[in-house]
């Protein structure tokens, strides 16, 4: 995807996003993060990460040929936040595999990724989205 075709919608910011994930862009990726962005990963369970030691998870996740991550849809919330519906494969670090859907939380400050989580439900995602929705600073204007 051209960046110069992104619109300034949650969708279009997290489709460049995923492309540099895909693509295992990972210089790349970390520029498209807001310097004070916090993202919870599947590694990190409930622990946000900074930007660099999100993309450090995802390449350390990455390096194992059965991890995989999909997305079906993306559904927008806001002007500056979405859900991402998909799959993700993964190995547990105790044993066995997990194949299961999640939904991905997208909220986007300044055209960057400020925060991000993953859930097992949408309802639970929808939660995620209110809480951060209800607290003063998230009231801001896409640029």
């Amino acid at each position: 995807m051209d960046e110069s075709a992104t619109g300034n919608s949650a969708r279009d910011l997290l489709e460049v996003i995923w492309e540099a994930f895909e693509d295992r862009a990972w210089d790349h990726l970390v520029t498209l993060y807001h310097p004070d962005a916090l993202l919870t990963t599947m590694a990190s369970g409930e622990e946000p990460l900074s930007p660099s030691a999100s993309v450090a998870q995802f390449k350390r996740a990455t390096e194992d040929p059965f991890y995989h991550v999909t997305v079906s849809a993306i559904i927008p919330i806001d002007p500056n936040a979405c859900l991402a519906l998909g799959r993700i494969r993964f190995r547990h670090p105790q044993g066995g595999l997990t194949d299961s859907e999640r939904y991905w939380l997208y909220i986007f400050k300044d055209r960057l990724l400020w925060r991000g989580s993953v859930h097992r439900t949408r309802q639970g995602a929808m939660a995620a989205y209110k809480a951060f929705a209800d607290v003063p600073s998230y009231r801001f204007h896409a640029n």
